[in-house]
């Protein structure tokens, strides 16, 4: 069975890719803010907070604003940059038998049967 994979290349277009690291950006700015209520919330509900909430949380708006709007931008860019995969080939072939082959065109298949009988 010889199977060929050829890699494919998935990119956005240009506008696209600023605009996921612009809302990733607005998503830190976002975050930015309500990490206090959340932290604050999440003392009262269970009585404490994860290291890295407790973290941001300690940080002034003034430090946690640029620094989680960063965090953001770089997250959004990470999330649209260019990702390589393989893919099988729109054409596979499959030895079925020592004599009988089929070919794969999407949902069609069509197999070929060598006659070696001789007989007709």
């Amino acid at each position: 069975m010889d199977k060929h994979e050829v890699p494919v290349t998935v990119r956005l277009p240009g506008a696209w890719l600023w605009g996921v690291v612009l809302v990733g950006a607005g998503l830190g700015v976002g975050a930015a803010f309500a990490v206090g209520p959340v932290a604050d919330w999440m003392i009262r509900l269970f009585d404490g907070v994860p290291g890295p909430l407790k973290l941001v949380a300690a940080l002034p708006l003034v430090w946690s604003l640029p620094v989680l709007t960063l965090v953001g931008a770089l997250a959004g860019a990470a999330a649209s940059a260019s990702e390589t995969v393989a893919r099988p080939s729109s054409t596979a072939r499959y030895e079925l038998g020592r004599r009988e082959c089929c070919e794969v065109f999407g949902r069609d298949v069509s197999c070929l049967r060598a006659d070696t009988s001789g007989g007709g």
